[in-house]
């Protein structure tokens, strides 16, 4: 291995154990080693960063980012709730529906795991609780949930990648709908068992005709009509924030908006929807939350910014393409070099964070895959689908920590939770790795 990749690589790893925030550890192994290497003139830093953050597609970050907080900061949320447990809150398991139920509708507003988990975290974690459930295990629930967000559309993960593998963020959006709903469903599927062994959750739908009498003919068809009218008294008020994702996808299939213009259309729509509809916020909120966005923002942008000076010199200094080689001897089959991905990626998940990942493995392993005849959309959803699940993996699992503040649990308590969700995870994580069509199939039919 040369001394160049040696200085990065351990550099990177070394900053990293010391506690350095990610961005920093990036740049300033960057920078270090471009000095005392003299790899480049010191100039190229602030070339790369310049190109790398002036793409159009990202102009849709802070504008998500400002409209999922606008939504969260209002009563939509909550509306959103009401509405998913008129209609499954009863059965069993019936709130860890809800929670998956209401994270996929965040998902497809915000596109922030970590904003999600906050918004579904704070009013769910203590209902789950009251119903039966561990504090621990409804929490590990959100974090999850909260992840769905980097899949199912408008995922800022997606627009990252469409940057860096130069794929269109609008085929990336309708891409990741599928896999997005079948994660979703296994942790519906994962809280339903979990309830069901434990005597979580048993649901509280009264017996019919326990009166007896005549109620016996007439109680099923009263509670049916009392079921209507309280799932269409709670449409009622959630009607404004359900059609927020239709707004979203509806631009995205139709053509009608780009990524940056879908995103533009979200925020001035929730702006109506909180201030003037429901009157959830004043002009001061709506001070407050732009500044959080544009702090939200810079994050994002600053680790973008470093991680592009970081990859820039993996490429220039043939790092990146030795390592392509390698991974590239060690088969022609697709199928066997996608499981290498996923092991990288998943190991790397639980210590980088997902626009590292994006910047360091894709340039690596996106010309191979493309060699192999793997779709660079296809690509991407895997790499996404990993890198959800490495925000739910310690001992970085950003969404992890987000839930135990929310959840006031430890990192110990979520974690132990989490293997059972993991496995539901990496169950899809194959079936999007092995059945092209999950990714492929609405990208073709939409012409995309």
């Amino acid at each position: 291995m040369s001394v160049v990749a040696v200085a990065l690589l351990g550099g990177f790893f070394v900053t990293l154990v010391l506690g350095l925030p990610i961005y920093l550890a990036l740049g300033a192994t960057s920078i270090a080693a471009i000095i005392l290497l003299d790899l480049e003139p010191l100039r190229v830093v602030a070339s790369t960063v310049s190109s790398s953050i002036n793409s159009f597609s990202l102009i849709a970050i802070p504008v998500f980012v400002l409209a999922g907080n606008i939504l969260a900061d209002s009563q939509i949320g909550s509306r959103l709730i009401e509405l998913a447990l008129a209609i499954v809150g009863r059965l069993r398991a019936g709130l860890a529906f809800v929670t998956v139920g209401v994270g996929l509708f965040f998902a497809g507003i915000s596109g922030s795991g970590p904003a999600d988990t906050a918004a579904l975290g704070a009013p769910l974690i203590p209902a789950m609780e009251k119903r039966g459930y561990s504090r621990a295990f409804a929490s590990a629930l959100v974090a999850a949930t909260g992840a769905l967000g980097l899949v199912f559309p408008p995922s800022l993960g997606f627009i990252i990648y469409g940057v860096v593998a130069r794929v269109s963020v609008s085929k990336l959006f309708v891409a990741g709908v599928l896999p997005g709903i079948l994660l979703a469903l296994a942790l519906a599927v994962v809280a339903y068992v979990k309830a069901r062994r434990n005597g979580w959750d048993q649901g509280d739908a009264p017996a019919a005709g326990v009166d007896g009498g005549d109620s016996v003919a007439t109680a099923p068809n009263e509670l049916a009509c009392g079921y209507v009218r309280n799932v269409a008294r709670a449409f009622g008020r959630a009607f404004w924030g359900l059609l927020a994702p239709v707004i979203i996808l509806g631009g995205l299939y139709g053509g009608v908006f780009t990524p940056g213009e879908v995103a533009t259309a979200v925020v001035i729509y929730a702006l109506f929807v909180a201030v003037v509809v429901y009157r959830d916020l004043s002009v001061r909120d709506v001070a407050r939350i732009i500044i959080r966005s544009a702090r939200t923002t810079g994050v994002i942008m600053i680790i973008v910014a470093s991680a592009s000076v970081f990859s820039f010199l993996l490429n220039t200094q043939g790092i990146a393409a030795a390592f392509g080689g390698m991974l590239s001897t060690l088969s022609d089959n697709p199928l066997l070099f996608l499981l290498a991905v996923n092991v990288i990626v998943l190991v790397a998940g639980c210590v980088i964070d997902g626009i590292s990942i994006t910047y360091i493995f894709a340039p690596i392993m996106l010309p191979i895959a493309i060699r192999l005849g793997v779709d660079p959309t296809h690509f991407g959803v895997i790499l996404l689908v990993n890198i959800a699940i490495g925000q739910t993996t310690p001992p970085v699992g950003v969404n992890l920590f987000v839930a135990c503040a929310v959840g006031r649990v430890s990192l110990a308590q979520i974690s132990r939770q989490m293997p059972v969700i993991f496995v539901a995870q990496l169950v899809t994580l194959a079936l999007v790795t092995l059945v092209p069509g999950l990714s492929l199939w609405l990208p073709r039919m939409f012409g995309l």
